[in-house]
């Protein structure tokens, strides 16, 4: 019984290794989580739905779940009245903007290709997902079209930037895609990006993207910037710290920290290095991928005001059982 349930907690957490929520070997009792005192002191974080519902709430009618950052997808995560989704922006060897993590591309072809800057987006679309229907990948228009000016409270757009043209022109294509939806879906008036989708908030991993956003938008979108160890190239990128990165971090809405690293230390310095006059104030903290309950219980009694799961009911339940037992 114990061995299944390690496995149930491996699988719900995406694969990614995670404390065991089982007490102890004799017992398939969970772990009794206790609230910290900072998390009974703040607000709920918010949940951030990664592309789509939990792997034990897609509706069973709808046979096997696609992939995140599907139609059907994402169109789960707003009817099942998630507050946040996010959306994943790459581009194609064309040039042209879809929604697709380089994991799930990597998935659809046999791991011949994690890179959706190595196929046209002829290529991509004819790529298909295992299910009761034929899934394919949306482009990014279609992923937007779903979750924007639907009373979300954030979208968070996640730049995949890679080759061939990596950050060069990328904020501006994403930027000038969601204007024009705004355009197609409104009174038909020109709009910015800020103004299409005041609820999107826009990082990744470069801070150069972050930085282009705000020079399209004038300074007035929210944008994020990551803080992350989990590679050799991420470490040699300088964004496992935030000195020498006072550009972004003095004015950035949220920085979005790799779950191992989420601490109140570090919400602490997020805090303290957003400047003064910052249009959105101090500079929040999510943590990412967090997908197991032990995890979740880790980063939201740390005092993250956000989490990103690809398990939003799972997180969720966690966040009220916590709350419940604050005194």
């Amino acid at each position: 019984m114990y061995a299944l349930v390690v496995v149930l907690a491996w699988y719900v957490s995406g694969g990614r290794t995670a404390p065991s929520p089982v007490a102890s070997s004799s017992s398939s009792s969970p772990v009794v989580l206790a609230p910290s005192p900072t998390f009974c002191a703040r607000r709920d974080p918010i949940v951030c739905a990664h592309g789509t519902v939990g792997s034990a709430d897609w509706p069973r009618s709808m046979g096997r779940r696609p992939f995140p950052n599907t139609v059907p997808a994402l169109a789960a995560a707003v009817a099942a009245g998630h507050e946040c989704v996010e959306v994943d922006a790459s581009r194609t060897k064309d040039d042209h903007l879809v929604a697709l993590h380089p994991r799930e591309l990597k998935m659809l072809t046999g791991g011949r290709v994690g890179n959706p800057g190595d196929l046209t987006l002829a290529e991509i679309m004819s790529l298909t997902m295992p299910g009761a229907k034929e899934y394919r990948v949306a482009t990014f228009a279609e992923a937007m079209a779903v979750v924007m000016n639907k009373g979300l409270t954030q979208i968070t757009v996640d730049f995949k930037d890679g080759p061939p043209r990596r950050e060069e022109g990328f904020a501006s294509a994403v930027t000038r895609e969601i204007a024009r939806l705004g355009r197609s879906h409104g009174s038909g008036r020109s709009q910015s990006a800020t103004t299409a989708c005041p609820e999107c908030v826009y990082w990744g991993k470069s801070d150069e993207i972050a930085l282009d956003v705000l020079e399209l938008t004038r300074g007035d979108a929210k944008v994020g910037y990551s803080v992350a160890n989990f590679s050799r190239a991420i470490i040699d990128a300088g964004l496992h710290r935030l000195a020498g990165r006072e550009d972004v971090t003095s004015r950035a809405y949220v920085a979005a920290a790799q779950s191992e690293m989420a601490s109140e230390a570090l919400i602490a310095e997020v805090a303290a290095a957003t400047a003064e006059d910052a249009p959105h104030g101090k500079t929040r903290t999510y943590a990412w991928t967090v997908n197991a309950p032990a995890a979740t219980a880790a980063v939201v009694n740390a005092g993250v005001d956000g989490v990103v799961t690809d398990e939003p009911e799972l997180v969720a339940r966690v966040v009220r059982k916590l709350r419940g037992r604050c005194g």
